[in-house]
């Protein structure tokens, strides 16, 4: 997390996370004020954990959860997160 703390530069960044799993890392980046988060997977199980984790966390309004990969991503993040290689 601190490692995360240090990426993010300012409140408002945008944040994708790749490989997000249980969401964890996409449910930080909002509470330490990145204002758009997508975490996306490729399991379906991840994908509907995710889900839950975000809203029981109450990030709702900033963290999205998809299904797919890094390959389909258009839009441009300010940061990138998780567990992948570039």
């Amino acid at each position: 997390m601190e490692a995360l703390e240090r990426r993010l530069k300012k409140d408002g960044e945008s944040v994708l996370d790749v490989g997000t799993g249980s969401g964890i890392l996409a449910i930080v980046a909002a509470k330490l004020g990145a204002q758009e988060i997508l975490g996306i997977d490729t399991d379906p199980v991840a994908i509907e954990v995710a889900r839950e984790n975000v809203e029981r966390n109450g990030v709702k309004g900033r963290v999205r959860i998809r299904k797919g990969s890094i390959g389909r991503i258009q839009k441009k993040f300010d940061s990138r997160i998780g567990q992948h290689r570039f």
